[in-house]
């Protein structure tokens, strides 16, 4: 697919984050972007864009960016990725955790990564 411009790829997503709960899950979650027609008020969110189709949800190996696990179609951008899962993945719960966020449009498909590295202390 060539792009013609940024405008008509999905906007990546505002402000990744991730934390580990007490249960060990990593909570990864981001806030939504529109494309068309959002308005922020207060700061406090944006009108749903009618396009949006989901998101896509990377967990990669810190160490060299391989990716571990892909969840694909989520329908809110938030995750628990729990201990057993990790421990599937990287043979143990994981003190360092690398995400990328992709939002998804119905018209365009995968807008550009939001990518964040977490260590819990």
């Amino acid at each position: 697919m060539q792009r013609i411009c940024q405008w008509f790829v999905a906007f990546r997503q505002a402000r990744p984050r991730a934390w580990r709960d007490g249960s060990n899950n990593w909570q990864l979650r981001c806030i939504e972007r529109t494309r068309t027609g959002g308005e922020l008020r207060n700061y406090t969110g944006i009108t749903r864009d009618s396009q949006l189709a989901g998101w896509d949800l990377e967990i990669l190996d810190p160490a060299d960016d391989a990716v571990v696990r892909t969840l694909s179609g989520l329908t809110e951008p938030t995750y628990a990725y729990t201990p057993t899962e990790q421990t599937a993945d990287f043979g143990a719960v994981q003190d360092r955790l690398k995400v990328r966020w992709y939002q998804l449009s119905s018209e365009i498909g995968r807008g550009f990564k939001a990518e964040i590295v977490e260590t819990i202390p």
